[in-house]
């Protein structure tokens, strides 16, 4: 008698998922779902990634400090020693650490430097005017502004001054 149980569930089992099988929709056929059903929400076709643009560097050669421009922070590299090809990282920066970058003197030295500033931070001396040249300091102060989408600026107007010291 158990035996006829189990033979019994077995086939019912059995059909149940061949009839499972059966009714289950292709993707040619409509799907008609119950009013109160939810309808499935397709998401929505994401935008395609936009290129990263690619890190600039600026400097004059090999024997000086250079800075590079990337999507995710400004780096400045000074040249190994002697005749070495290396450079050492004196400064990475992301770009969500900076809240402004500007042109200003030291305390005691009439320089013009580079000077970065983040949140609850103090300034940091990124590199000396002289570094760059007008042409190269006006492309850096374009690329900070497209980089961070305009958050941080670097104003170099006073570097087309004779005497830009003057100004600060």
């Amino acid at each position: 008698m158990d035996l006829i149980w189990v033979a019994g569930a077995l086939l019912l089992s059995t059909a149940i998922v061949a009839l499972t099988y059966a009714l289950r929709p292709t993707s040619s056929a409509p799907v008609h779902r119950n009013a109160a059903e939810p309808a499935a929400v397709s998401p929505a076709p994401t935008p395609p990634p936009q290129p990263q643009p690619q890190p600039e560097t600026f400097g004059h050669g090999p024997n000086h400090p250079r800075v590079t421009l990337s999507a995710t922070a400004i780096i400045v590299e000074l040249p190994g020693f002697g005749f070495a090809q290396s450079w050492r990282q004196l400064h990475a920066l992301p770009w969500s650490s900076v809240t402004s970058l500007y042109l200003d003197t030291a305390t005691y030295d009439s320089a013009v430097a580079l000077y970065a500033e983040g949140p609850g931070d103090h300034r940091r001396h990124l590199v000396d005017a002289g570094a760059l040249s007008r042409a190269q300091w006006h492309t850096m102060a374009r690329r900070v502004t497209d980089i961070t989408e305009g958050r941080v600026r670097l104003d170099v107007t006073a570097l087309d001054k004779d005497r830009p010291y003057e100004r600060f």
